[in-house]
């Protein structure tokens, strides 16, 4: 026998972006596969209309699945591990003929554990900013169901539900002169609910503007734990409907880091936004405390 082949690039950011990219595709099933060294993930659906992604081992990517602008998509019984990221659903300020709202995601029966592997994404773009050891982002999408998954050991945070307008805040990222007329950058209709989260979210990371950010209002390392779902608290002006739910019975720990009062500090400026966080913060869960209601 000779000696053995690698499995990817010894420097991964050589490595390609994607391990399966599926795109613009209709009633997709992927399955059985194992995939590393993604420089953005392992597995990538976008533009996808109706689908279903199982039974896959995913490791040793940036994301290690990455669910954007897609409808009726279905995730479970897939394992998550050292991925920097475990699952992401991105709704991307897209042109209107490919502005698909994100929406119908159903994430379930999923092991998402371990989550820390470091951020090797090229500079500049969303994926370098996601927080090594992070279990699942959700940025802006309507309609997305998180339950039933096993989130442990992910050292930011469990769940991380995040509106496109604090990325741009932060980072000051593809959105200087605003987003295109149509597009929603606010996450709602996010439910999560039955899932177990164990020992996340203890050391944030800080080579991220949000693990910095975390950190900054007092969170991991010497402090308590992040808690387990963090939403950004900003509102679309004007919506009266549900932004995110955490289920009413036995809710995980939570944390609501603005309550909708820090839109307003300058673009790109961590630092002001990490002063208006810490004084406009709150772990009352009592608001998110509402259940998905019955189809």
């Amino acid at each position: 026998m000779g000696p053995e082949r690698p499995r990817h690039n010894e420097n991964l950011e050589d490595n390609g972006q994607y391990g399966i990219y599926t795109t613009e595709s209709t009633n997709t099933l992927v399955e059985y596969c194992q995939m590393s060294g993604g420089r953005d993930a392992g597995i990538y659906v976008g533009k996808f209309v109706g689908g279903i992604v199982r039974y896959n081992l995913i490791h040793e990517n940036v994301l290690g699945l990455e669910v954007e602008n897609s409808d009726d998509v279905k995730v479970y019984e897939n394992e998550l591990v050292n991925n920097t990221g475990g699952l992401m659903a991105l709704q991307q300020p897209l042109g209107e003929t490919d502005r698909i709202s994100n929406s119908n995601i159903e994430w379930y029966d999923n092991d998402v554990w371990c989550n820390n592997h470091p951020n090797y994404a090229p500079e500049g773009g969303i994926i370098s900013f996601v927080p090594a050891g992070t279990g699942f982002i959700v940025y802006a999408g309507d309609g997305i169901d998180i339950h039933d998954n096993n989130v442990e050991f992910n050292q930011t945070a469990g769940l991380a539900v995040i509106s496109n307008t604090l990325l741009c805040q932060l980072t000051a990222k593809d959105c200087p002169d605003g987003f295109p007329e149509g597009y929603n950058p606010y996450p709602q209709n996010i439910y999560q609910y039955d899932n177990t989260y164990v020992g996340n979210g203890t050391q944030p990371d800080e080579n991220s503007p949000f693990g910095a950010l975390f950190a900054g209002i007092g969170w991991g390392g010497d402090n308590p734990p992040v808690p387990d779902v963090v939403w950004d608290g900003y509102i679309e002006p004007d919506y009266t409907g549900t932004n995110v739910c955490i289920g009413s019975t036995n809710p995980p720990s939570y944390l609501d880091f603005t309550t909708n009062s820090c839109t307003e500090t300058p673009q790109g400026d961590v630092e002001a936004f990490g002063v208006c966080a810490f004084f406009n913060q709150s772990t009352d869960s009592t608001p998110a405390q509402c259940d998905k209601p019955a189809e």
